[in-house]
């Protein structure tokens, strides 16, 4: 959602309504340049969903645990994400369907 300042934050522009995951979502990461959303949740599911398009870009299974969070790194080129089982994932965002490690 997009939220004016100016009106005291009585007043938002809803953006996106589709709902991304079909359980919990457990983190995000909104990237304001690139305007794209990531997201983990419980459906064990990485998505990547880009605000200009509308549309959800990328659908990504992390293995048989609950995903529990996203990190960006400090570039805002990766993110690391971590399951109930103590397994870290990174993804390189600039080509979010590969797997680094």
């Amino acid at each position: 959602m997009k939220v004016d300042s100016e009106l005291d934050y009585s007043k938002f522009d809803e953006v996106v309504t589709n709902k991304l995951h079909s359980a919990r979502v457990m983190g995000i990461y909104i990237d304001s340049i690139s305007e794209f959303i990531y997201s983990v949740g419980e459906d064990k599911k990485f998505k990547v969903y880009d605000l200009r398009k509308n549309e959800l870009t990328a659908d990504v299974a992390c293995g048989n645990q609950l995903l529990t969070a996203i990190v960006p790194d400090k570039e805002n080129k990766r993110v690391f994400i971590s399951n109930r089982n103590g397994q870290v994932f990174l993804y390189d965002i600039g080509s979010v369907m590969r797997i680094l490690n």
